[in-house]
């Protein structure tokens, strides 16, 4: 079965690939699952679960190809796979640190990080928001408390002397 942050292909045709972004239930005869995400033309996309399965090699060449030529696989992708590497080369963070920085899953955080870097996978909306905050010189609150690392020449003193919070 295919989880949230994959990409599928829902029928026969180039452009019949989505990022599932969540599930929902299907109601009717039919029953089951129907994945719902953004189509690699940038539109939303909906199939039910039975009609899906994961994408090859070749549709994963596919997507990639149409991600890279769009930008962004979603309007709320707003940094594309090379902005990624952009932004965490200025903060002089590894992939690593950019993943906790992030909080993704330790389990597969260094991945994650690396397929936007080469365009594997879209940056996802609430990752891309962030970044460019991070781009922009806020520093996370759980990476102020244990680290001194300088975001945009802004420090952690300064941050924790004038946060309102």
């Amino acid at each position: 079965m295919s989880a949230i942050g994959d990409i599928v292909r829902y029928g026969p045709g180039e452009t019949a690939l989505m990022l599932l972004e969540y599930v929902s239930p299907a109601k009717g005869k039919q029953g089951g699952l129907y994945f719902n995400g953004m189509g690699c033309m940038g539109l939303r996309a909906r199939a039910h679960a039975s009609q899906c399965r994961a994408a090859n090699a070749h549709d994963m060449e596919i997507w990639t190809a149409r991600v890279r030529h769009r930008g962004a696989a979603s309007p709320y992708a707003v940094i594309t796979w090379d902005g990624v590497r952009k932004i965490r080369m200025k903060l002089d963070l590894t992939r690593a640190e950019l993943a906790r920085w992030l909080m993704l899953a330790p389990a597969n955080a260094h991945q994650t990080v690396t397929d936007w870097e080469t365009g594997a996978k879209p940056v996802t909306g609430p990752a891309s928001i962030a970044l460019e905050s991070f781009a922009a010189g806020f520093v996370p609150s759980h990476v102020r408390g244990g680290s001194s690392h300088r975001a945009g020449g802004v420090t952690k003193k300064h941050y924790t002397e004038n946060d309102d919070v």
